[in-house]
Parts: structure tokens; C-alpha cells; sequence
């Protein structure tokens, strides 16, 4: 060692190191998309971890993701189809209701994961140096898995209709496409909302809540368990308004050759979702990062419940 570098008793050293600047380091939105995709294989690894927990303690297990859709789509065509008689394009009401719900499904499972991400992967959150957006699309594997078991119950009655009836309701076909776009199109409004209300739910878990109800609502002011056929007045311009009607319209359409959709519907619901994308990535971007901080607490046993 140096004399140089040897102070004298009661002297004062000389300064080595420089002032150190903690700097938030805040990605920008197309920052946060590159990581998101370069992480992209934890999705899975992420999203089903909640099914695992939240099945735990029920004896019955995991049949639950089967039963629960079961159960609420078997009720709802008994009362819109067996007693309310809605008209359904001249297909059984069953699987009239089962493809609409495919289509409903995939938009509003995908919001209600994404919406309480950020309770249910908490610890990663916390925990792991991950790109913020990976959390709330994280929830779209939960939905996948969940609307697979409606698509699945949909071709079993499919194949029943087929029996009794002697004819295939689905059409196999180019129209395909179209519920591919209509899937494509119903996930892409999900993940923009779910962007803002996963962050909007940091900072108040009322949002969740709310949800809840706001989803039944939307169901019934969107043509899943009835067809346009039904509308009139201002229902019809409701469905015309309504970003999920588009989507869910277009998926029957694909699926049984029947129905049209509303070019202005469309073009509303496109516009709707390429806005709530580009604003949801901005406001996740800006303001998750703060929010989590602002509210480090673990909310216990959040996780372990399946809605």
C-alpha cells in the first residue's frame, strides 16, 4: 500500500468513491414487449401454478375446471332455450349457446385472470427480475385451459347432435378463418383491458369486485345466449356499440355459416381494441412499477380461490 493512501490520524480522507445516483429505471412500452417475448417461454411455468393452488383443497379436485362451466351453461340453456324458446338460427340451442360461450369465454376469462395477475403471481412479481407485462398475460393460459373444456363439451354435443339428428351443425370450411379472427380479436381487447385493470387493481382490489358484476351485465348486452334476430331499437344499437358483439357474432358466423356482422360493429370493435392495447401498455408501463411499490403487502390465500 502507498503512503499516499495512508491518512494521518484525525485527518480526514480523501473522497474515492463518487456520489451513487439510484435511478428508476422505467422501460418503455416497446421495451417491455421485447422482454416480454424474450421471456415468453415462463408463461405456462406462471399461469397454470394458479390452477394448481386453487384446486388443492376441493375433493374433487381439478374436476372442477370441467364442472363449474358445465353446470352454468347446462342452467342457462334450460332457461333460454327449453323455457325462453330463444331462436337460434335453427340450431339446437345447446350448441348454439356452447359456440357462443367459446367465444364470450376467451374475452372474458382472459380479462378476469389478467385482471388479478398481480394477487395471484405476487411472488414473482416480487420476487424475480421479469418484464411487468409477462403477469397479467400470464392469465391467458389459465383462460386457454379453461376455454378448451367448453370447446371440448361443444364437440361432444356436436357429435350427439350428429347422431340423433343425422346433421353436422359446425361448417368445416374457409368461414373457419373467420372464427379464428374473431378469437384473435376477442383475446387482443382482453389483454388491452386486462393491462388496466391488473394495474388499476394494485391500487384498489375493488376493481376485481366490480368486475364480477360487470361481467353479467356484459354477457347479457352481448348476442351469446340469443341471436341479433331478437333486437330491436336500442338493443340493436347496443349491440352495435358493444366491442365484445363483433367478436362473439363472428365466431357463429365462422362456426355455422349463419348470421352477418355489422360492418360499423366491426370496425368498433377493431378501433376499440387497438386503443385499449396501445393505452393499456402505456399505463402498465407507467404506473404498475410505483403502484408496486406502493403496496408490498401479499394478500394471503388470494390465490388459493378459483372464482
Amino acid at each position: 500500500m502507498s503512503a499516499s493512501a495512508i491518512s494521518e490520524p484525525g485527518t480526514t480522507p480523501p473522497a474515492t468513491v463518487g456520489t451513487v445516483e439510484l435511478v428508476d429505471d422505467q422501460p418503455t412500452p416497446w421495451r417491455m414487449l421485447h422482454e416480454t417475448w424474450a421471456h415468453r417461454g415462463l408463461l405456462p411455468r406462471i399461469g397454470t401454478r394458479v390452477l394448481v393452488k386453487g384446486t388443492a383443497g376441493a375433493k374433487l379436485g381439478r374436476s372442477w375446471l370441467f364442472l363449474r362451466p358445465t353446470l352454468s351453461i347446462v342452467g342457462l340453456s334450460l332457461l333460454f332455450g327449453a323455457v325462453l324458446d330463444v331462436p337460434s338460427h335453427g340450431v339446437p340451442y345447446l350448441l348454439f349457446l356452447l359456440v357462443g360461450m367459446i367465444g364470450w369465454m376467451a374475452f372474458e376469462r382472459f380479462l378476469w385472470w389478467a385482471t388479478r395477475s398481480f394477487d395471484s403471481y405476487r411472488r414473482f412479481a416480487d420476487n424475480f427480475d421479469l418484464p411487468l407485462l409477462l403477469i397479467p398475460t400470464a392469465g391467458g393460459c389459465v383462460a386457454a385451459i379453461e376455454v378448451g373444456i367448453v370447446t371440448l363439451l361443444a364437440g361432444l354435443v356436436t357429435v350427439y347432435f350428429g347422431v340423433v339428428d343425422g346433421r353436422f351443425y359446425l361448417e368445416l370450411g374457409p368461414n373457419l378463418l373467420l372464427s379464428v379472427a374473431a378469437l384473435a380479436l376477442a383475446v387482443s381487447f382482453a389483454w388491452g383491458l386486462g393491462m388496466w385493470l391488473s394495474t388499476l387493481n394494485l391500487k384498489a382490489r375493488d376493481v376485481r369486485i366490480v368486475l364480477r358484476y360487470l361481467f353479467t351485465i356484459w354477457l347479457y348486452v352481448t348476442p351469446v345466449i340469443y341471436s341479433t334476430e331478437a333486437l330491436e331499437g336500442v338493443f340493436s344499437l347496443l349491440a352495435t356499440l358493444n366491442p365484445m358483439a363483433a367478436p362473439v357474432l363472428l365466431f357463429k358466423q365462422g362456426m355455422f355459416g349463419v348470421g352477418s356482422v355489422e360492418p360499423a360493429a366491426l370496425a368498433i370493435s377493431i378501433c376499440a381494441t387497438v386503443v385499449i392495447c396501445l393505452s393499456g401498455l402505456w399505463f402498465l408501463t407507467r404506473k404498475a412499477p410505483r403502484y408496486l411499490r406502493e403496496d408490498r403487502f401479499v394478500m394471503e390465500d388470494d390465490e388459493e380461490e378459483l372464482p
